[in-house]
C-alpha cells in the first residue's frame, strides 16, 4: 500500500501544473490580446466483469455509450485536422500576395492563430495523460480491494469536461481557419467566450481528477488500518 500511496503522491502533485493560453488577435494591422488560460470512462479491467456482458442490459448499454463516445470523438478529430488543413492553406496562400506588408500581417496573424490552436491540443493532452494515469492506478487499487466507486465518478466527471472542451476547440480551430482577415469584433467576442469556457472546464477537469486522487488515497488509508486492525490482535496474542 505504501507504494501505491507514493503513486498518488506524485499524481497529486501533477495537478498544480498550470496551462496558460493567450489569444492573440489583431486589427486593422495591430494586434489585439486576449488573455486567457485554457484544458472516455476510463474503462480499467477491474470494470470488466459479468454485468458488462454483451448479452445483459447493463453491458449493452455500456457498449453503446462507447460506440456513440468513439464516433464523437472522431469527428472531433476529422473538424480539427480539417481546421489544421484550412491553416495550412491559408499559409500557402500568402504566396500569391503581391502586397508583401499585407502579407506580413497575414502571416503573424496566422502564426499567433497557430499558437493558440497549439496550445489548446498541449493543454487536452496534458488532462488526458493526467486522467489515464489516475484510471490506471483506479485498475490497480480496485484489484487489491481498494474502494474505487467515487474516484470512479470523478473520473466520469473529468471525460465528460474533456469531450466539452473538445468540442469548444473545434469551433474556436474553425473560427480562426476560415481566412486571413481579422476577426470581426462579433467574432472576437465568441473567441473569447470559447476561451473563457474552456479555461473554467480545465480548472473543473483538473478539480475532478484530484478529487478522484484524493478519494483514492483516503481509501487506501482505510483498507491499510482496516488490515492492521485484524494483524494486530494475532501478533499481541504470540
Amino acid at each position: 500500500m505504501k507504494k501505491y500511496l507514493g503513486l498518488l503522491t506524485v499524481l497529486a502533485l501533477a495537478f498544480f501544473i498550470g496551462t496558460t493560453v493567450v489569444l492573440a488577435e489583431d486589427n486593422t494591422g495591430s494586434n489585439d490580446k486576449n488573455d486567457d488560460s485554457n484544458s472516455t470512462l476510463v474503462k480499467d479491467d477491474s470494470e470488466k466483469n459479468d454485468d458488462d456482458s454483451a448479452s445483459t442490459p447493463g453491458g449493452t448499454l455500456r457498449k453503446e455509450m462507447e460506440t456513440r463516445r468513439e464516433e464523437a470523438k472522431n469527428k472531433i478529430e476529422t473538424l480539427r485536422e480539417e481546421a489544421r488543413e484550412k491553416m495550412k492553406a491559408l499559409r500557402e496562400g500568402l504566396k500569391n500576395e503581391k502586397d508583401k506588408a499585407k502579407a506580413k500581417i497575414k502571416e503573424i496573424r496566422i502564426a499567433s492563430r497557430e499558437k493558440v490552436l497549439t496550445r489548446f491540443d498541449e493543454a487536452v493532452k496534458h488532462l488526458t495523460a493526467l486522467k489515464e494515469r489516475v484510471g490506471t492506478q483506479i485498475t490497480n487499487l480496485g484489484a487489491k480491494g481498494v474502494d474505487t466507486v467515487a474516484a470512479k465518478a470523478f473520473v466520469v466527471v473529468a471525460e465528460t469536461n474533456l469531450e466539452t472542451i473538445n468540442t469548444k476547440i473545434t469551433t474556436a480551430s474553425d473560427l480562426m481557419a476560415k481566412s486571413t482577415n481579422a476577426l470581426t469584433a462579433e467574432e472576437k467576442t465568441t473567441l473569447k467566450t470559447l476561451a473563457t469556457d474552456i479555461q473554467n472546464l480545465i480548472k473543473a477537469t483538473r478539480q475532478s481528477l484530484g478529487d478522484a486522487v484524493k478519494s483514492l488515497k483516503e481509501n487506501v488509508k482505510i483498507k491499510r488500518d482496516a488490515e492492521r486492525s485484524t494483524t494486530e490482535p494475532e501478533t499481541n496474542n504470540q
